[in-house]
């Protein structure tokens, strides 16, 4: 960024400000390009004066003191400013105007100068001038907020209904200029009503996302739809057919953009930024459609569109996601996600260490559809439709679902839809709604599709759970991946009792991850205050003998014969004399088997960090927890150590606490008007 604000800063700096009341441009030498030396000092109490008068709203006395400071030290820029401000208040426009140009031809790297020049030309009604000067201002000092915030209310006055189309489409032409060095400064706020709709398309390789972007192209649909795609030769698609829809390819009046590397879910961000930027920023599309690779999962696409910089500014300024749409091929779709076979395996993956299961990807790209394309349906029968369409819903109950043949289907159901609600995708997963439910009952039986919820408080067995993860991949068992379609939840188990887990299953992918410490742990290893314990326990029903350790899955799948489940994940819990072992040897201490036992490559880094905190009441380390029980539950807080006495102890007390679904009251904007209008001394 410091690179890039080299850069945009000595063009500005060259070309100059922007225009005036009289429209005349200001050019700046060569000496501008030189940081600008400290000014001397004017008269302290002149200028002390001046500003405790500005404070006091003596706007008249201000300037008078400030005039005087200026006699005696006319090169101080700070001096030259203050007294802008003052004028811009008695709204003497051309006094405040000299002052703001002398501030800026004193010292032209001093981002408050371009800033004065900026109010000037915004009270002036000079809007799109105004926003090139507060863009001068932000890259000179990129960490300020108010410059960014000037930017967007130009932007807001600009899509008032009554605003000039001619200064709408001179910022328009401004920004894309600026975009090509500079991706992120056209992200300001702007009108809503006006932001872009796009479509993110997913699926696994050759589902049949090429041949929907084929017909949206070449469909006469009416809509302008800019288009990214992964591999533009794919298309193969006649450019007469796409200029006659509307839509538009990489020509000079049509625009279809390549990603660079082939793969949406690898570009850098800023990559997809300045393309979707840049196509909003053209203001000749109605929608856009985003194409993923085929070994991409969407929500980092989405995420893209949801990403706010320090400043606030975010892609959401200028588009707004509309719709996720998963291609599931109708034929191939239980195949490829039961058949065990990684990425890797198959020769698709994305980079070297790319150890994702084909199952894992199926679901991801399942989970948060709104959605469903069931596409080949020509090659399958409509009972194998029927049970497809009823293993999805078991996936993603909210998705819509369209059955298609070669991506034909009506443009409107996934362009426009309005269906895309972040909340909902994260709650779309039918594991955490089932896992968040106080009923547990069956979601559907439909074509045998089922789902429970398996919870028991006692630990499996490391040996015995590895046992029967092997033993799954036999066709005949209840857990084969022809049943189960997804599970997961959370889990501890004897070989690591302080840690917490996660259980993932995705057809027949088993990904297991450590995602911290249970907060009855961190209790125990701290030493935490026995009555505070106590009331913990009451309070959230902890077990008895385990605390808050607990193993909770949620299972989904087909035909699944839930008591045979039951019994094979309670073969593998610990036995009688296997738990009052343990619990006499303490939750939280770990056998040497851990270290070469089953799951050993997965504990042994949280293990090791676990063995360097001492667990005496009295350890401290330099991490702070301030975000209490959430800790607990932060796999990245267990590999920077584990948190002192007081601070579990604080974890405990907020458990107690009665739930705030309310925000915290907002802090009150940093740059308020007055108080930037004054430099201080």
């Amino acid at each position: 960024r410091e690179n890039t604000g080299q850069r945009l800063s000595e063009h500005l700096l060259t070309r100059g400000t922007g225009t005036g009341g009289d429209g005349a441009e200001q050019q700046l030498g060569e000496q501008d390009r030189t940081e600008a030396s400290p000014a001397p000092m004017a008269e302290p109490s002149l200028f002390e004066q001046g500003n405790a008068a500005f404070r006091r709203s003596l706007f008249v006395e201000a300037v008078e003191l400030f005039s005087r400071a200026l006699a005696a030290q006319p090169e101080d820029e700070r001096v030259w400013s203050n007294r802008c401000a003052a004028y811009l208040r008695l709204e003497q426009l051309d006094a405040a105007e000299a002052d703001a140009r002398r501030c800026v031809e004193l010292a032209p790297r001093w981002h408050k100068g371009h800033f004065r020049v900026g109010r000037v030309q915004q009270d002036r009604g000079e809007l799109v001038d105004a926003w090139e000067s507060y863009y001068a201002a932000h890259v000179l000092e990129p960490e300020a907020p108010l410059y960014a915030q000037m930017m967007a209310s130009v932007d807001a006055q600009l899509s008032e209904a009554d605003a000039p189309a001619e200064a709408l489409e001179a910022l328009r032409a401004l920004k894309l200029r600026i975009l090509q060095v500079d991706p992120m400064a056209a992200l300001t706020a702007g009108d809503p009503s006006k932001r872009v709709p796009v479509t993110v398309l997913s699926g696994f390789l050759g589902a049949g996302k090429t041949s929907l972007l084929r017909h949206v192209l070449s469909e006469r649909h009416g809509l302008r739809v800019a288009v990214i795609v992964n591999d533009m030769a794919e298309l193969n698609i006649d450019g007469e057919l796409v200029r006659a829809a509307g839509a538009s390819l990489v020509r000079a009046e049509d625009r279809l953009v390549e990603m660079s590397n082939g793969c949406i879910c690898c570009t850098l961000r800023e990559d997809l930024l300045s393309e979707v930027a840049t196509l909003c920023l053209s203001g000749r599309f109605d929608a856009m459609l985003i194409e993923s690779s085929g070994i991409s999962e969407p929500t980092p696409v989405a995420q893209t569109f949801l990403f706010e910089d320090l400043l606030g500014r975010s892609l959401s300024h200028l588009a707004r996601l509309d719709t996720m749409v998963t291609v599931v091929d109708a034929q191939r779709f239980a195949l490829d996600a039961q058949s065990g076979e990684s990425l890797q395996q198959r020769g698709i993956s994305a980079k070297a260490g790319d150890a994702r299961g084909i199952g894992t990807l199926l679901v991801s790209q399942s989970e948060c559809a709104d959605v469903f394309l069931l596409n080949k349906a020509d090659l399958v029968s409509e009972e194998h439709l029927k049970a497809l369409g009823a293993q999805l819903r078991a996936l993603n109950a909210s998705a819509k679902q369209i059955v298609s043949v070669h991506g034909r289907v009506p443009v409107e159901r996934v362009l426009k839809t309005g269906l895309f609600n972040w909340a909902q995708v994260m709650q779309a997963p039918s594991w955490l709604r089932e896992l968040s439910s106080s009923s547990h009952a069956s979601e559907s039986e439909s074509y045998g599709v089922s789902s429970f919820l398996y919870r028991r408080a006692r630990s499996f067995d490391g040996a015995r759970l590895e046992q029967l993860l092997l033993d799954r991949k036999a066709a005949a068992h209840c857990l084969h991946a022809s049943r189960l379609l997804r599970s997961k939840g959370f889990w501890w188990m004897r070989q690591a009792p302080a840690l917490r887990l996660e259980w993932a299953t995705a057809a027949a992918d088993f990904v297991p991850r450590v995602v911290g410490v249970w907060l009855g742990a961190l209790a125990e290893m701290a030493k935490a205050d026995p009555a505070l314990v106590a009331a913990v326990s009451a309070h959230t029903q902890w077990d008895a003998n385990y605390a808050d350790r607990k193993v909770e899955i949620v299972f989904i799948g087909v035909e699944l014969d839930r008591k045979a489940v039951e019994a094979a994940l309670d073969w593998a819990l610990l036995t009688d004399a296997e738990d009052a072992q343990l619990r006499a040897a303490g939750l939280f201490a770990c056998p040497p088997s851990a270290r070469t036992g089953a799951f050993a490559e997965l504990l042994a880094p949280a293990l090791a960090q676990l063995e360097q905190c001492p667990d005496d009441a009295g350890h401290e380390h330099s991490h702070a927890h301030s975000h209490a029980h959430a800790h607990a539950e932060d796999g990245a807080c267990a590999s920077r150590g584990l948190p002192s006495k007081s601070d579990v102890e604080e974890m405990l007390r907020q458990t107690l606490a009665p739930s705030d679904d309310e925000e915290e009251p907002k802090a009150a904007e940093d740059a308020q008007e007055d108080a930037n209008m004054i430099e201080p001394h």
